[in-house]
């Protein structure tokens, strides 16, 4: 499945964040989406201490403010599309 074959690059190149975009992406199409919440917030976590533009952190936050929608946690939710947009994100 694309998770084992996405872990195993990691195993090889763990300084690599795009594999691990790749990996929070599959896990939410599969369904999974407490495991890709994990990614997308550690993803938000490395940027920010990257000191990387709010641009280039915006599809996390779209992403996890998604997950908290789905999961009904509006005012959570709410928090992080309100980053994504004011970064210019969808």
């Amino acid at each position: 499945d694309c998770v084992a074959q996405i872990d195993e690059v990691l195993r090889l190149a763990t300084s690599s964040y795009e594999f691990f975009e790749l990996k929070a992406l599959c896990l939410k199409s599969l369904n999974q989406d407490p495991r890709a919440l994990k990614i997308y917030l550690q993803l938000i976590d490395v940027k920010e201490k990257m000191k990387s533009p709010p641009a280039e952190q915006a599809p996390y936050y779209f992403e996890v403010g998604s997950i908290y929608l789905k999961k009904g946690e509006f005012r959570t939710a709410d928090f992080f599309l309100k980053y994504a947009y004011a970064a210019g994100f969808n």
